[in-house]
């Protein structure tokens, strides 16, 4: 009974801040007037302190991209116990409506506010979950808009389709339509904010994280080394708190996945050397229920030394993907996301990505071995593709111009 009371309150409050906010940022529409300012001093929000290396690579890319712009800013985390050294000052910013309320005077005194990036828009699928999550990204643009602060949407993510609920579609356009710029990381997030409405100033990219140079720590020892970033996806979100109840169907889907995993594994350990790396805390829960070996939680300088030491790499993960390739390491995809599909459709490299619900065990280890034989020829293409991308990503954020009109 008194869990029920607990988030029955949770609910009520949740809701009434989320529909005071949304009546106050109409009516400001209607009401502020517009002026010229210099940005200097920066409230930025995003998925920070999550536990997610992608994440904090996302903050450190965007970082020294936008350091000729000198900020001076204050950046949110999720947790101060998995928060990472920003180089800022940081503060918690909660993960409920009502506590953006808290942080009010932070954007009202700031000259403006920056969210991003990452896929704070993109969803698995539409759920409650993922239009909340949706929701609560959007809550400092709305507050900034009250306040008069230009809000800029940097290196985001969004998911390609109309979004089904018209509620959320419609909030959804009209409060990122009132930012004054929007730098996506890759061309389906441009149509997915068009074909949902948004009008503003969009400018397509790619992830800041390509921008970046990770070392060679390659060895030539004997056996080639294959790396795994595994994740319970079909578990989503059951290992976050408060979370919907998990079916029957995802129990059987997850199931299915990991003996496809075990069999693919029992296949490549006695010719490869095979790591298992951690990218996010919920990585460990694949690693523990296979009887993997892996490092018991995510650090990004280990994980990044393990991945720049590949071969090969087998991923879930975006972030992955985009390390390893960084490296010049090819990769095999396991695609939960739009954006992974994406990312190996830039580098050419579709043939060997796939749909985690319907991957086949056979036609990864001949890709594997495809792979190896042509390695040569692979590698170059990725680094050739490299060299394009952080060109044109260093000058598509060299060329922002953040002194509007708000």
């Amino acid at each position: 009974m008194k869990v029920f009371l607990i988030r029955l309150l949770n609910f009520v409050l949740n809701l009434f801040s989320f529909v005071l906010l949304i009546v106050i940022f109409f009516i400001s529409k209607l009401l502020i007037n517009k002026s010229k300012k210099e940005i200097k001093n920066i409230t930025w929000f995003g998925a920070y302190g999550n536990g997610n290396l992608g994440d904090d690579l996302i903050f450190y890319s965007l970082k020294r991209l936008l350091k000729k712009n000198k900020f001076n800013i204050n950046l949110s985390v999720r947790d101060l116990n998995k928060a990472k050294n920003y180089g800022v000052p940081i503060f918690i910013k909660g993960e409920q409506f009502y506590h953006f309320f808290k942080f009010i005077n932070r954007i009202k005194n700031s000259d403006g506010v920056f969210l991003g990036g990452g896929g704070l828009l993109e969803y698995y699928y539409p759920s409650k979950q993922a239009y909340r999550m949706i929701m609560i990204y959007l809550c400092p643009l709305m507050i900034a808009r009250i306040f008069g602060k230009p809000a800029f949407v940097l290196g985001i993510g969004v998911n390609k389709g109309r979004i089904e609920n018209g509620l959320i579609r419609f909030i959804y356009n009209q409060v990122l339509s009132e930012s004054k710029l929007i730098v996506t990381r890759d061309n389906k997030s441009k149509e997915g904010l068009i074909e949902n409405g948004v009008e503003t100033e969009i400018i397509c990219s790619y992830d800041p994280v390509l921008s970046l140079d990770l070392p060679q720590t390659k060895l030539n020892s004997g056996k080639k080394k294959i790396g795994f970033i595994l994740w319970p996806y079909f578990l989503w979100p059951h290992f976050y708190e408060n979370s919907e109840n998990i079916s029957s169907d995802k129990l059987d889907q997850h199931k299915l996945f990991l003996n496809k995993i075990n069999e693919l594994i029992e296949s490549l350990k006695y010719k490869y050397e095979l790591e298992f790396l951690t990218f996010h805390f919920s990585d460990t829960m694949v690693y523990r229920e296979l009887n993997f070996n892996s490092e018991p939680k995510a650090e990004l300088n280990k994980f990044l030394r393990q991945v720049t030491s590949l071969d090969l790499l087998v991923t879930m993960r975006y972030h992955g993907q985009i390390t390893a390739l960084l490296s010049e390491t090819p990769v095999v995809s396991l695609s939960v996301q739009q954006k992974m599909d994406e990312l190996m459709k830039n580098y050419e490299l579709e043939a060997f990505n796939y749909d985690v619900n319907n991957f086949k065990v056979d036609k990864i280890l001949d890709d594997i071995n495809y792979i190896f034989k042509h390695n040569a020829k692979i590698v170059k293409q990725i680094n050739d593709k490299n060299i394009l991308l952080k060109g044109e990503i260093n000058k598509a954020y060299g060329e922002l111009n953040f002194n509007v009109q708000v």
